[in-house]
């Protein structure tokens, strides 16, 4: 979506901003060398000295000539098309952010893009000063010394000034990035990583709440299940292509526990690792043709590499709400029961003093082998045999706590209300029908959930 440049509100954004120069480099592109797409590690100015070429900016054409000035913010993709014999360019990265109080009082609106992030190109009209400060800025960057990198800063500060004051006189168009094609490409890259919504959103400088939403409108799935397409679908081309284990498997896709990777590959494909590997063997030596199960309407087929110069994130390392939404044709019961077996955890209610016993009857979640009934005084119980051992839950639980979120519709399909849940939750299906349930939110506030009282805890 293109828009002329508030250039004096961009002013006010630069005034607050804390900066830091991560690279000054100069590039020259002959018309023999292979010129692959790069994904720029931090906002980046682009400043065409010699040359022509086709620069393009997240599928956006710019037909550069010398003193052709252009910008992206982090995670946006360069393809550059030589139309001359060489092109030569300087490329500026820095990192930019607002602090909060500065954020709060200058923004307009939390969640609208900064100038860091904007994509817009132009030729200046007086191109000779920015060409003068880019080159003392490479000159100063590439001396040793703290010194130099205090130089370094304050002449981009004089660049950044000039380049304002020259847009301030002319009409450039600006291009807001396609957010959700960054967010594709970025997991696409990343997706080996402790991703969560917390992180992408720390890196993208979009709030939890707003990226969330974003995405599942463009591409009607949420993070989380894009994320696991794209990490099932490496973890299918390595089976079939590889003779990795499957400790290998799931760690080069971001798993390290590999019986949570097996649940997660089959639930998405609807075989387990081996079965998949087997299958694809025998589709390979013509005796067998399966139905190729690997499919995802969310992660494309194709996965393409990018350059980074560096990783500046750091991650926590957290698998919470790595969970697929499905659609099954098991009974709504049984289904809860399979959320159960990711973990459960279960607080005992206080017994009953009237001397009353509970009579041993089948779950109400499904009756299965690995679940039995005991009375415990008042309140009947029933040890279910979980991945991480036996846990004991009330056969009739009335003060359910649902950490996964996504799950509570399940729950409310069996008649049971919780008393709190996350944010997944809250959502157009179930509107009317939480009014009076505690949103505990994502980030699973302990004190918050133990204040509830739970006699239930699904995660």
């Amino acid at each position: 979506m293109k828009a002329t440049l508030n250039v004096q509100e961009h002013i006010l954004i630069w005034n607050c901003a804390s900066l830091k120069i991560m690279d000054v480099r100069h590039i020259v592109i002959q018309a023999d060398e292979c010129v692959r797409p790069y994904l720029f590690p931090a906002s980046a100015f682009l400043y065409v000295t010699n040359g022509n070429a086709t620069v393009i900016l997240d599928g956006n054409e710019h037909a550069t000539k010398p003193f052709y000035m252009l910008h992206g913010g982090k995670n946006t993709r360069l393809d550059i098309i030589l139309t001359d014999e060489s092109f030569h360019y300087y490329l500026i990265f820095y990192k930019a952010s607002l602090p909060l109080p500065g954020k709060q009082h200058t923004l307009q609106q939390p969640d609208q893009p900064l100038p860091f992030h904007l994509q817009y190109g132009f030729i200046p009209y007086h191109p000779a000063i920015l060409y003068e400060i880019t080159e003392r800025m490479l000159g100063e960057w590439n001396k040793p010394g703290r010194l130099e990198r205090l130089h370094t800063k304050t002449l981009f500060y004089q660049f950044v000034y000039e380049l304002l004051r020259q847009m301030d006189q002319q009409q450039v168009s600006i291009v807001r990035p396609n957010l959700a094609s960054q967010l594709i490409r970025y997991m696409q890259e990343h997706y080996a990583k402790p991703l969560t919504r917390e992180t992408l959103a720390h890196t993208f400088h979009y709030s939890v709440p707003y990226l969330s939403k974003y995405f599942r409108r463009e591409t009607g799935a949420s993070l989380i299940d894009y994320l696991i397409g794209i990490r099932m679908n490496k973890a299918g081309t390595l089976l079939q292509k590889t003779e990795l284990s499957l400790q290998e498997v799931a760690a080069s896709v971001g798993y390290g526990d590999v019986s949570y990777f097996i649940r997660m590959f089959k639930k998405h494909t609807g075989v387990t690792p081996k079965q998949f590997k087997d299958e694809s063997g025998q589709v390979a030596r013509g005796s067998y043709r399966p139905i190729l199960r690997l499919r995802s309407s969310i992660a494309p087929r194709k996965l393409r590499r990018y350059i980074d110069i560096r990783d500046d994130n750091h991650y926590q390392h957290s698998e919470k709400g790595d969970f697929r939404m499905y659609r099954s044709k098991l009974p709504v019961g049984i289904t809860l029961l399979l959320c159960l077996t990711l973990l459960v955890s279960a607080c005992s209610r206080p017994a009953n003093t009237n001397g009353s016993t509970g009579s041993t009857q089948s779950p109400t979640v499904g009756a299965e082998s690995n679940i039995s009934n005991t009375t415990t005084g008042s309140s009947e119980m029933v040890t279910y045999s979980a991945v991480n051992g036996e846990v004991q839950i009330p056969k009739k639980p009335q003060r359910v706590v649902m950490v996964a979120g996504a799950f509570t519709g399940h729950l409310l399909a069996l008649g049971l209300k919780p008393v709190g849940t996350g944010d997944e939750s809250f959502n157009s299906y179930t509107e009317g029908k939480l009014d009076d349930v505690v949103n505990i939110g994502n980030d699973v506030p302990y004190e918050k959930i133990m204040e509830l009282q739970p006699d239930l805890i699904v995660v």
